[in-house]
């Protein structure tokens, strides 16, 4: 009991003080454990457990869902504190409640899901699942060689989760090697596995795959299947939104999309692509008030940032539209609602 509760201190500390070399002492103390199974849990405990993965895998960037995961494997852990699966899921959760947006994290945060999963290790060295997760780690973490052993080792273990095919590919795709990241999603896809969470990992994968090959008719179609299969998932929505905009010029589509993003959850890049796709709107026919003006106070209402719209310009090329009409617009306009 008071080594699962020196550990949850310690991964705590480790995350909210942010130091780097209270990490490095805590692995080293975790290195020193032995390596005996632990008794089965019991079933209610179990189901504590299996509901923070559940939870985990169904994770939408809903707060209190991460709270209430942390809340499930600490209790477990102060029972059974050398159950090695529950240090993985915290390790997850680390992951999770540490990331800020694209591949920004809280200080700390990985560092702290390191040492949970260096715990996982020292009590079942060979834990295929947890090498597995290691390859998603050291790739946020940026270290590309370490996440590939990591990847090899879980590989040569032998394990049928759906990650390890997911992990190896997205790093085939940083090494712009594409056409075989995209055997190992398509893997994945025909496997029938029922973990949602990688199914959708790799339509995501999938997507990424046409668009990297400018296949945008394929792409499409991947953004409806990831949207199909999780139609509650704002994010998919929000991403298919910008596709509309920047890929195929579609701004109708973008606002369709993006609004049925935002009635799902409200967060920030949902607000920013359905504002530029209705700032699109309006560029269209500017000079059209009941149309053009509308959509221009809902897109200020979202997001009035109009310079910040405007120099997206590059990676989404429509957007030059905008300037163009904002440059026509601004002698008669409030200059106060104008980029400087």
């Amino acid at each position: 009991m008071a080594e699962t509760t020196d550990n949850l201190q310690d991964f705590t500390w480790i995350y909210m003080k942010k130091c780097l070399a209270a990490a490095a002492l805590f692995a080293c103390v975790l290195a020193s454990a032995t390596a005996a199974e632990p008794a089965p849990l019991k079933r209610s405990y179990a189901a504590k457990f299996d509901r923070a993965v559940n939870l985990i895998d169904e994770y939408h960037g809903d707060g209190e869902a991460l709270v209430a995961v942390r809340k499930e494997l600490e209790e477990v852990l102060r029972v059974y504190p050398r159950y090695a699966p529950a240090y993985r899921e915290m390790a997850r959760y680390f992951m999770l409640e540490g990331h800020l947006h694209s591949l920004r994290f809280k200080p700390g945060a990985l560092e702290a899901a390191d040492a949970a999963l260096q715990k996982a290790i020292s009590i079942r060295p060979h834990y295929a699942e947890a090498f597995v997760l290691y390859g998603h780690l050291y790739k946020l973490m940026g270290r590309h060689q370490d996440a590939l052993a990591a990847l090899a080792k879980a590989e040569k273990l032998g394990t049928t989760d759906p990650w390890l095919e997911n992990n190896w590919a997205d790093l085939l795709n940083d090494e712009e090697k594409y056409e075989d990241a995209a055997v190992r999603y398509r893997r994945v896809l025909a496997s029938g596995t029922r973990n949602t969470k990688a199914m959708s990992a790799a339509l995501v994968g999938m997507t990424t795959y046409y668009l990297n090959i400018g296949n945008l008719d394929e792409a499409d179609a991947m953004y409806r299947k990831r949207i199909a299969f999780r139609p509650h998932m704002a994010w998919t929505h929000g991403d298919y939104a910008q596709f509309l905009l920047c890929w195929k010029a579609d701004f109708e589509g973008a606002i369709i999309h993006g609004r049925q993003a935002l009635d799902i959850m409200d967060y920030g890049a949902g607000r920013y692509w359905l504002a530029a796709a209705l700032y699109r709107k309006w560029a269209q026919a500017p000079e059209d008030i009941e149309t053009g003006g509308s959509a221009f106070a809902q897109a200020q209402d979202l997001y009035p940032d109009l310079t910040s719209i405007v120099r997206n310009a590059e990676s989404c090329p429509t957007l030059a539209v905008v300037a163009a009409a904002l440059e026509r617009a601004r002698p008669a306009a409030d200059t106060t609602s104008m980029p400087e």
